[in-house]
């Protein structure tokens, strides 16, 4: 876990790995998983709204403009997803913790 203030996407969050909330970055994972064997195949880091909305530490940072753009993990998640599905990957299931889960938007996606 990254700390500090500088670093992309750190700030005072919800960490799943570690279950509580810390001065953190939050990435979005894709895998695929087969018996004992897993591949991550995708990422993306989450990106706060207060990330967002303070440009002049996106700038300094070196974040793409066109990359401020404010997306939920649930809402990198489904992105992630259908950008896989177009690149020919197959699976029978996503899996997720409760966030995604309980997220219809993703869900029905």
């Amino acid at each position: 876990m990254k700390k500090g203030n500088e670093s992309v996407g750190v700030c005072r969050q919800y960490a799943g790995v570690i279950g509580k909330t810390d001065n953190c970055q939050v990435p979005v994972y894709g895998s695929l998983c087969k018996g004992e064997n897993a591949a991550l195949i995708d990422t993306s880091l989450y990106l706060p709204q207060k990330w967002i909305d303070d440009k002049e530490r996106c700038s300094k940072a070196g974040i793409p403009e066109s990359e401020r753009v404010f997306e939920t993990k649930p809402q990198k998640a489904l992105r992630m997803i259908k950008a896989n599905i177009k690149l020919g990957v197959k699976f029978d299931w996503i899996g997720g913790h409760g966030l995604y889960g309980q997220n219809t938007d993703l869900t029905r996606g």
